[in-house]
């Protein structure tokens, strides 16, 4: 899905949305998201160290209780079991 950036997105509340927020949000896309995991799933699979540089991020995912308890009633789990598995 490609990004889009409206007025409803702007986070200072004083205008448009400025570049900085524009390449805030395209780092947050879930292609972005999907690259980078891909990356570090190639990079951590492979045994040649020098092939490509090294991508120091780190993946911090949150996921609310209220998405928890949804994913849990989706896949017919208990609560707690589904927090587990995640």
């Amino acid at each position: 899905d490609a990004l889009k950036v409206t007025l409803n997105d702007c986070l200072a509340c004083s205008g448009c949305v400025t570049s900085a927020e524009t390449v805030l949000l395209e780092q947050q896309s879930t292609e972005e998201f999907l690259r980078v995991l891909g990356h570090a799933s190639a990079s951590s699979s492979s045994s040649q160290e020098a092939a490509a540089p090294v991508d120091d991020r780190v993946v911090v995912v949150t996921l609310s209780s209220q998405s928890r308890a949804s994913l849990a009633s989706h896949y017919g789990l208990d609560p707690r079991e589904a927090s587990h598995k995640l």
